[in-house]
């Protein structure tokens, strides 16, 4: 087994031991022994034994992955033995030592995806958990409380929750609401009262890159018990069934389809809109944005006035073939 690769991360684990030393509560990283995996095959609802694998993982996704991943994952010899969750995991162990953006960046100086990394004050979003965050920071000081219960970076939190536990932004919200202090989480709903904590455009006004979502889904099969195969076996037959329908059952079903989305949309507030969109983008960028969004608006009306107006046309036409038959 090559092993230069872990022995940076040991020099980059003690460095940040150095440094915290005084803390009691440094939490620490795990050991590096890889434990034997059991997938629970017989958990599946069919018979074959589904390769959950991290050999074939890694085959399907090594274009995608995170480079500290694949840098891991091309170390180990036996991949028979762990999961590609644990293996993302133990990439990314030293994380758990992490508590600034600085310790991130300096253990993983060739990650890409923690190059942009910033603290909350740094950000230039306007409104939602950011806003608030900027807007309670002197008081949360003098009181000596945190925007977390312990007090934690939330650029780190995020971090953490994404490459450590690989949680999806909904997740992450139902943790943040255990997790936020009550003070601010107090303010922040009686301020955005219909809002969720974070966004996507949360992660990238932070400098949060996530993986690609290729790889997160595939990752995410595996997580929940299943792999990418299974995956592959429910769309091959959604393919199928969607092919077995009729031109007029498929139009029904894309027009409740479209019906849900509109609905959803029209369910948005104009500051959770303005959320999705904004992200780190100029005034330039938003106003180019709505005017799109204006443009597209305008020629669904004319659509839909042309097809009521077309079904007006229509239906005179037939009265008046109607008139001169009877006549």
């Amino acid at each position: 087994m090559k092993v230069h690769s872990i022995t940076t991360h040991l020099q980059a684990k003690q460095s940040i031991a150095q440094k915290q030393n005084n803390q009691t509560n440094l939490k620490n990283p795990k050991s590096l022994e890889i434990i034997p995996y059991n997938y629970n095959d017989h958990l599946l609802a069919f018979g074959a034994r589904v390769d959950k694998g991290l050999d074939r993982f890694y085959e399907a996704n090594k274009e995608k992955m995170p480079k500290t991943v694949r840098d891991y994952i091309e170390n180990i010899d036996d991949k028979s033995k762990i999961s590609p969750l644990e293996a993302q995991q133990k990439a990314y162990e030293f994380l758990e030592a992490a508590q600034t953006i600085d310790d991130i960046k300096e253990t993983y100086p060739l990650e890409p995806l923690f190059k942009d990394l910033i603290n909350p004050l740094e950000s230039r979003a306007t409104r939602g958990i950011l806003n608030s965050v900027r807007e309670n920071d002197e008081l949360l000081n003098l009181s000596g409380q945190g925007v977390l219960k312990d007090k934690s970076n939330l650029t780190v939190y995020l971090v953490k929750k994404i490459f450590l536990e690989d949680k999806t932004i909904e997740e992450i919200n139902q943790d943040l609401d255990k997790d936020l202090d009550e003070d601010f989480k107090a303010d922040f709903k009686f301020k955005n009262a219909k809002a969720q904590y974070i966004y996507p455009s949360t992660l990238n006004s932070l400098g949060i890159k996530t993986p690609q979502s290729e790889y997160r889904q595939s990752l995410r099969y595996t997580r929940d018990g299943y792999s990418d195969m299974v995956g592959e076996k429910i769309s091959e037959g959604q393919r199928l069934f969607w092919d077995s329908l009729s031109k007029e059952d498929r139009t029904a079903r894309a027009k409740v389809s479209a019906q849900k989305f509109e609905n959803w949309w029209s369910s948005l507030t104009k500051n959770q809109i303005l959320d999705m969109i904004a992200d780190q983008k100029s005034e330039l960028d938003l106003l180019k944005e709505f005017k799109k969004f204006q443009r597209i608006e305008e020629k669904r009306q004319e659509s839909s006035n042309k097809k009521v107006s077309d079904s007006i046309s229509h239906n005179r036409t037939k009265n008046r073939l109607k008139q001169v038959k009877s006549g």
